[in-house]
């Protein structure tokens, strides 16, 4: 079904801190199951890689990429990792 929010996702990607739990986590999961390219950010790589596996069981259609969040040289990472989900050059 097509709704205002989800013609509006075209071409985005949608950067969840706070993924691993609580609202982050539902967040990830509604967004994914509107077929979302989701990236998780997080502290804990680990737990992130858990919780993508978890999330991509239940939407087995969506993308979910998984990041550490470490310092502002994520930045550029975060920047390459959502022109290359979007098909968009930098």
């Amino acid at each position: 079904m097509k709704t205002a929010f989800t013609e509006n996702m075209k071409g985005r990607v949608y950067l969840i801190s706070g993924a691993t739990s609580g609202v982050g986590r539902e967040i990830a999961e509604g967004l994914l199951r509107r077929k979302a390219p989701v990236v998780l950010l997080s502290r804990d790589r680990q737990r992130a890689k858990k919780v993508a596996r978890r999330l991509s069981a239940r939407a087995p259609h969506a993308r979910t990429e998984v990041m550490e969040w470490a310092d502002e040289s994520t930045l550029g990472r975060l920047w390459r990792l959502s022109s290359t989900l979007t098909g968009m050059s930098e």
